[in-house]
């Protein structure tokens, strides 16, 4: 697995470059480092079920015994429940089809899930994010800026490490979104 190919190994790359140009405090940035190591956790977690091959004669033989099955249900139950054979039928076929299409729906769960949630979540987050970031870089500029016309004298206006963090953090996304 390369990382270029995988944008989610690529986005976790960016995040320790990011985390590491940010110059944090050492228990802040220990305490991010665990949680990227955790999301790659989770992101094996992840690659491993998509991963996984589904044997498909094991979906294909129990539709078709399920199927035959509720095809001769009729015919047993006619003894016992008369005129109630249809009602009782139709309940019991639902409920097994739907414990069924469960089944199904289990074994491919990335096609069925609203991972899209998920992901724009953690977009919003990190748009807040550099948000906050671009805020104190204002603020910065604007210290300079009445510094500078009071006459008061500043050292040359440098990039801060906040704004060298949240440059990176824009170059990754431009890289990732492209």
């Amino acid at each position: 697995m390369e990382v270029e190919t995988n944008r989610p190994v690529k986005v976790l790359q960016m995040i320790s470059i990011t985390v590491a140009a940010a110059d944090l405090d050492p228990i802040i940035a220990n305490r991010l480092d665990n949680e990227v190591r955790e999301l790659e956790n989770v992101l094996g977690s992840c690659e491993r079920i998509l991963r996984t091959p589904m044997y498909t004669s094991y979906t294909r033989h129990t539709s078709r015994f399920l199927f035959t099955w509720l095809a001769m249900l009729p015919l047993v139950l006619w003894p016992l429940c008369g005129v109630y054979c249809t009602p009782a039928t139709v309940l019991i076929a639902y409920s097994l089809l739907a414990i069924e299409d469960i089944g199904v729906m289990i074994e491919e769960p990335f096609d069925i899930l609203p991972l899209w949630r998920a992901v724009e979540m953690v977009d919003d987050s990190a748009e807040i994010a550099v948000a906050h970031l671009c805020e104190e870089r204002e603020y910065e500029r604007m210290k300079r800026a009445e510094a500078q016309r009071k006459g008061v004298s500043m050292l040359p206006p440098q990039q801060t490490r906040e704004e060298q963090a949240a440059a990176q953090a824009e170059a990754s996304r431009k890289m990732i979104f492209k």
